[in-house]
């Protein structure tokens, strides 16, 4: 087995109650009960390892409670701390899904395979994903609809590419510079 492949779970959101439950924003799903540990943090290298000890709905949202969260303030310093988990724990049929966490760092290929960039990051909005892609260069990103007016499905989930229906030329003004201001 190769290094872990960090799967982006959620985002710690307030606390729920006070033996440190909390609920995790950014995602409208259960979390898979084959989870048996997270880790949480800023990022995956500083994140601190948890056990999970149960999932449950609250009102439609996502309530997560971890071992040694223990309480209401311990885990109101860890709201807006992302969750991730070792994406081996999630089972996919590689023939008709893939976790998109899958779609990070593939190379973007115009419909003409000239290439738009790289995906840096994959937003999950209740509308739709989002894939922000960075420029060969990695001085301007854009986002781009995840959907078939863009996007070609047919994509492989074994390799590092993805390709679109689209001209590159369809996304010349919308470039976002990286550029810092002074």
């Amino acid at each position: 087995m190769g290094p872990i492949q960090w799967l982006k779970l959620g985002i710690v959101g307030r606390a729920h109650g006070i033996r440190g439950s909390f609920f995790v924003s950014n995602r409208d799903e259960a979390i898979p009960k084959s989870i048996p540990w997270v880790i949480i943090g800023p990022t995956t290298e500083s994140a601190q390892k948890y056990t999970v000890e149960s999932t449950q709905f609250q009102s439609g949202k996502i309530v997560l409670k971890c071992r040694a969260i223990d309480d209401r303030n311990v885990a109101e310093t860890l709201k807006g701390h992302i969750i991730w988990t070792d994406s081996n724990f999630i089972t996919v049929d590689d023939s008709n899904e893939f976790l998109v966490s899958d779609l990070h760092n593939r190379q973007v290929f115009d419909k003409d395979a000239i290439m738009v960039g790289r995906i840096t990051d994959v937003t999950i909005y209740p509308w739709g994903i989002n894939l922000e892609v960075t420029n060969p260069e990695n001085t301007a990103s854009l986002d781009i609809p995840f959907t078939t007016q863009y996007v070609d499905m047919s994509f492989k989930t074994n390799t590092k590419e993805l390709n679109l229906t689209v001209s590159r030329e369809l996304f010349q003004e919308i470039w976002n510079s990286k550029e810092k201001n002074s």
